[in-house]
């Protein structure tokens, strides 16, 4: 590696706009009401409504309405809309006729089975069985923390690429051809090595076959894509060995066999055929940039919290 960096702009000075969280309350009632629903019962004694279950005998000339005993969801949609809309706020012991497809249908209501949902109670949470849920409170506030997490994800995702542009643009780089061109081809060998792996040949994929794999039409566009890409990866790069001074990281042997075995069990390879798709060079010169990445993202974190905790 010729290539340097000659400043790096503190990545702690970069504004960052935090939006502030606020908790979907409406989305937790929701949630506080799939509780209860998990909790529900049956009984008997009231007409049919939207979810009960209506035990019916059904006579008609169609087979598909001529049966001794259906089990029937109000409102599920899942037998026929029309008898279920027919059943709603029936009894048993009721009987009632349609006409369906253009043959009569008699419906008899054998029994009808009520759902009961219940209101949400300290006891429903404390059985889900989480650590540290023990009341309903307890849950509310783990479904808050939840969208906090998101939130806070969805800040990194949207932040992430602007620090990272702007201390780039701010920073200062001795960049050399050679090392460039090193990225580029690491990544083609990576990109040929895949293609392999499903019989295909790169340099000769056609549209259709880059076509859920690489955002690209053809080997060419790849070529761009990856020689444009490369240029702003060398600056990652650069950042990830410059901070490496301070907090003594360095790719390892270690985290490169880590790699092999992900890539085995993800593609069903043995590991000797991952260590052949991937070198070390290719891991160590990708270590370096998350490196960096693993570094702005605990900022964007860490300032995140500070505004919405």
């Amino acid at each position: 590696m010729n290539s340097k960096i000659a400043y790096a702009a503190d990545y702690r000075g970069v504004k960052l706009d935090i939006p502030a969280f606020s908790p979907d309350m409406e989305a937790v009632n929701a949630e506080l009401g799939r509780l209860a629903r998990r909790n529900a019962h049956w009984t008997e004694g009231r007409p049919a409504a939207g979810g009960d279950i209506a035990e019916c005998r059904l006579e008609s000339a169609l087979p598909r309405f001529s049966k001794e005993r259906a089990r029937i969801v109000i409102g599920s949609g899942m037998f026929d809309e029309r008898i279920e809309s027919a059943l709603t706020g029936r009894a048993a012991g009721d009987s009632f006729e349609l006409s369906l497809d253009g043959e009569a249908v008699r419906v008899s209501v054998l029994a009808v089975k009520n759902r009961v949902i219940p209101e949400p109670d300290d006891a429903m949470a404390a059985a889900l069985g989480i650590e540290g849920v023990h009341t309903l409170a307890d849950y509310s506030a783990r479904v808050i923390q939840s969208q906090r997490s998101e939130a806070c994800d969805g800040a990194v995702r949207e932040l992430f690429s602007r620090l990272r542009g702007e201390l780039i643009e701010k920073s200062g780089f001795l960049l050399r051809k050679e090392d460039w061109k090193r990225r580029v081809e690491l990544e083609l060998g990576y990109c040929r090595v895949l293609a392999l792996q499903e019989g295909l040949e790169l340099e000769k994929m056609t549209p259709e076959q880059f076509v859920g794999r690489i955002p690209v039409k053809s080997y060419y566009e790849l070529v761009a894509m990856l020689q444009d890409e490369s240029w702003d990866k060398l600056c990652d790069e650069l950042f990830g060995r410059y901070y490496a001074e301070s907090d003594g990281f360095r790719p390892s042997g270690e985290g490169y066999e880590k790699l092999l075995d992900d890539y085995s069990q993800e593609w069903h390879l043995p590991v000797e055929r991952a260590r052949a798709a991937i070198s070390f060079d290719y891991y160590s010169m990708n270590a370096w940039c998350e490196h960096a990445y693993s570094i702005w993202t605990a900022y964007i974190q860490e300032q995140y919290h500070l505004i919405n905790d």
